[in-house]
């Protein structure tokens, strides 16, 4: 990339202004990041526990380092869960072609989670509807099988399923299999 395919993009962060190069397409991004980073320092520097440019940037930088190491920690965990799962079948013999199917399960349409859950998820520590089909379909294809459909049902509001969130401790219970063919 040449110093002409950059854009220069003003941000201001803690009442100063920084003028960053980056690719014309990440312009938006950029700008994203920068106020988030500006919100980030100026919630270590409101706390009133660290004074002083330098020491609100370390701090935050080392904060923002910690939160992206433990989700990515978390991330690969998971993932080698279903990526484990995956490796597992071809050992046991499973064609170098794979598929699955992701039944039917809690929707986005009906199933709101914490921030404690979408951020264990997803990485995104926000609250509301999650989408597990979506989270499944995505680690099932980083995982190398090469198609997944999904069976779009919603166990909470189609009721030819049971659903904890909709009869309480008394409902059925799902199962679900996999096999080599």
């Amino acid at each position: 990339m040449t110093h002409q395919d950059q854009a220069r993009v003003s941000v201001r962060i803690m009442e100063k202004e920084y003028v960053v190069g980056c690719p014309y397409e990440e312009r938006s991004a950029l700008l994203d990041a920068a106020e988030f980073l500006n919100a980030r320092m100026r919630e270590i520097r409101d706390s009133g526990k660290v004074v002083g440019l330098d020491r609100i940037a370390v701090m935050t930088a080392l904060n923002l380092a910690h939160e992206f190491l433990r989700v990515k920690d978390h991330e690969s965990r998971i993932d080698s869960g279903v990526g484990g799962r995956v490796r597992a079948l071809r050992e046991l013999g499973g064609a170098d072609e794979s598929a699955a199917v992701v039944g039917p399960g809690a929707g986005p349409c009906c199933y709101s989670v914490g921030s404690e859950v979408h951020t264990a998820l997803t990485g995104a520590p926000r609250e509301g509807p999650i989408d597990l089909r979506a989270i499944v379909r995505g680690r099932l294809l980083a995982a190398g099988v090469g198609e997944v459909r999904d069976v779009e049902a919603c166990t909470i509001c189609d009721e030819r399923f049971f659903s904890h969130r909709r009869e309480g401790e008394h409902a059925g219970r799902q199962a679900g299999v996999a096999w080599l063919s």
